[in-house]
């Protein structure tokens, strides 16, 4: 792959990610109506520490951090997507007669 092409999916790949963030996620929020600008500083870019396990991926982050409370809020929205996604899926791959 030519580097030009991979910055094209990555640039690609960061659109998406931040209209599914404030289209979806972030609706409804004190952060539904961020630019993308604020959105990365105040949501992306955060200290934390990861730990993954077999079964589970820890996340632990600043307790000084404003949008704390935000996190498991988008994350369960974006859960409910990703299940409505996949029905959609499975639904236009069923035959009709």
């Amino acid at each position: 792959m030519r580097p030009s092409q991979l910055r094209l999916h990555g640039s690609t790949l960061s659109y998406v990610l931040m209209r599914v963030l404030s289209g979806f996620g972030l609706r409804g929020t004190k952060m539904g109506q961020a630019t993308s600008g604020k959105m990365r500083q105040n949501l992306l870019k955060v200290a934390g520490v990861v730990r993954v396990t077999v079964r589970e991926v820890w996340v632990a982050m600043c307790s000084t951090n404003a949008f704390r409370e935000l996190y498991p809020t988008v994350a369960e929205r974006l859960k409910e997507l990703e299940k409505g996604a996949s029905m959609q899926v499975q639904a236009r791959a069923s035959p009709t007669i």
